[in-house]
Order: structure tokens, then sequence, then C-alpha cells
């Protein structure tokens, strides 16, 4: 997508809409996105009652029936496809609103593709015609490597360690640089860490809701998503690549959750990174709080955590320890088996 200095998107004109605004929710990955889209299609009903409508896989804005899904792939391909993208999902954004009728006043899109660079323009070139506001949640960086790992990057082949160290390389989470290219063109940006201390209610889905203007609405709540599998599957997968097709390939992890007992035990970083990730984020994420939740406890819901992480152990207990999270995910095998003989 063109750099910030040649602004394509200030080059797309459309006509002001009077009182009609678009909710952006950005995400950010692994910050409770996949709920609050759960959220938004079990509420979708009541939402239309009140003059909302809420994107699809599309982005288109039906009026009726259950959606088929966010737009977050959507996204992807318009920022994939840059200016030629960015012109396009406005058009259809324009083409949606003209085609709405008049009792509706305000668009939902969940997205948390959206973080990507240069997104925000989207924002930029309907800030014009809609009232743009922006929702953006974000967590824990150590929170969000171990989450991000589980559900990806042990389906690339990478040990926890390998997948952490990558993401350093990448900058990623880089929550403040989000949150300041957003908010550069929207009316609004609210930005909660995903912590019960700094949300409404202590509940995400409640400050979403808040936050879209809804807070006297009666929610219904959306199952658990995204629950993490055992640890020592976590390794098996990070071990086997080759039963994925690629990082977005769920269906075996889906299915294991279905038919197999959850472990408590979640993958935890060993000191060293976790010290590492003290040193590379909390000095900006300490300006994110300041600028956009100066109301929130910084320790409490942002710093990092050193008291959590792998305890020290010799080699031998560390080996120990991974024989007895492979001892589990033989376990799993044993019990899909006994199901199997069983049924």
């Amino acid at each position: 997508m063109p750099s910030a200095s040649r602004a394509p998107a200030s080059r797309i004109a459309l006509p002001r809409v009077v009182e009609r605004r678009i909710s952006i929710h950005i995400g950010h990955q692994k910050c409770a996105s996949t709920t609050l889209q759960a959220a938004l299609a079990a509420n979708v009903e009541a939402l239309r009652a009140r003059g909302a409508v809420v994107a699809d896989e599309q982005l288109r804005f039906p009026l009726e029936g259950p959606l088929g899904g966010p737009p977050t792939f959507y996204v992807d391909g318009m920022c994939d496809r840059e200016e030629d993208g960015l012109r396009e999902t406005v058009q259809r954004l324009h083409d949606e609103m003209r085609g709405l009728p008049e009792e509706v006043g305000h668009l939902i899109v969940s997205a948390e593709s959206l973080t990507r660079p240069r997104a925000e323009y989207l924002a930029k070139a309907l800030a014009h015609a809609y009232r743009v506001e922006v929702v953006y949640y974000v967590r824990r960086p150590q929170d969000f490597l171990v989450s991000a790992w589980a559900q990806w990057g042990c389906l690339e082949g990478l040990g926890l360690r390998a997948f952490v160290e990558r993401e350093f390389g990448l900058g990623r989470p880089d929550y403040l640089a989000v949150a300041e290219r957003w908010s550069a063109y929207a009316a609004s940006c609210h930005v909660r860490p995903l912590h019960p201390r700094a949300l409404r209610s202590g509940d995400v889905v409640a400050d979403f809701f808040a936050a879209l203007g809804y807070a006297d609405m009666e929610v219904k709540a959306p199952p658990p998503q995204n629950v993490l599998l055992d640890w020592g599957l976590l390794e098996v997968f990070a071990a086997c690549p080759f039963l994925f097709e690629d990082m977005h390939d769920t269906a075996l992890g889906d299915w294991l959750k279905g038919v197999v007992e959850q472990q408590a035990e979640r993958p935890l970083l060993p000191r060293d990174l976790v010290d590492e990730i003290a040193a590379r984020y909390d000095a900006p994420n300490r300006r994110l709080q300041e600028r956009f939740f100066p109301d929130a406890d910084f320790e409490a819901v942002m710093a990092t955590r050193r008291d959590d992480c792998a305890p020290e152990r010799t080699a031998a207990e560390e080996q120990q320890a991974e024989a007895a999270r492979l001892r589990r995910a033989v376990g799993v095998q044993l019990e899909l088996m006994r199901k199997l003989q069983r049924s």
C-alpha cells in the first residue's frame, strides 16, 4: 500500500452522509477478536433493531439472516492489493451505505487484519463522509506471544522460543504504532487492555458493546472461543507441521478440542525471554497507556509479569517435564483410540 506521504485515500471523493457512523473494530489479533465477532453474530438481530448493521465476510451489510463471518480475509486481500484494494473497499462501503434504508445509521466492521500497516487509510478515506469510531483491544505481550504460538506458531513447525524470537525480530505486537496510526484519522479511538480491571463490568463483551454505544443492551454472551490445547499436544504439532496445510489450518485442533478433555497446564516462557519482553515492550506500552487509557493501572493490566514464567530447572528436570508433556500427548492418542473402539 502507498506510503503515508502519498495519502492516496484523500483522493477518493464521497458524498456527505448525515448522522451516520461507522465503528471499526481493528483487533488486535489474540485479543478477544474472535469472541467479539461471535458476540456480534449472536446479537446481530438486536443490533439491527437499533439501526446498526454488521459487516459479513464479504464486507456486505445484510439486513436479515445470520452473518457468514467477519471480513478478516477480505481486508487481507484489500491490504495485499494496496491502493486498488483500498479504493475498491471504500467504494464498496459507499455503495452499501447508499443501499441501506434511512433508519440504519450505524455500520459495524470487525476485522483484526485491520492492524496491518496502512489499513488505517480506510479511516482517512471515510472520515469526511461518516463519523469513524475505532475500537482496539490490546494485551500483555507475553500473553499475546504464548497465545499466538499456540494458535499459529506451532502449526508452522516452530517451538515456543523460536516463535517468540521471530516475533521479536518482526516487532510484534506493535500496539502503540497501530493505535497512533488509526487515531490520527478517527473521530474517537477506544483502546483498552484485555484485563478485567480495565474493562466495563470486567468483561470485554460488555466493554465492546458499550464502546459501540449500546451499554444498555442485554447482550447474549458467546461460548468460549479459541480454547488452548494441552501444551504437550502443541509441542507435538510443532514437531509435525506436515499435519497442517498452513498456519490457519485449525481443523485438527478444533476436532481435538471437541473429543478430548483439556489439561490445565499452559505454555510458560523461560525467564530470560520474559526479561527480554519487558525490555522490548514495557516502555512503548507505558506510552500507550498514558495516552489512551490513563485511568488504568499499567502494572496491573499491561506490565510484563516476571513472576509468571517457567520455573528454573536443571537439564534433567526439564527433560522430565518434557517427557511428562509427551506422555500426556500419547495419553490423548490412547483416549481417542479407546473412544473409536467403543464406538
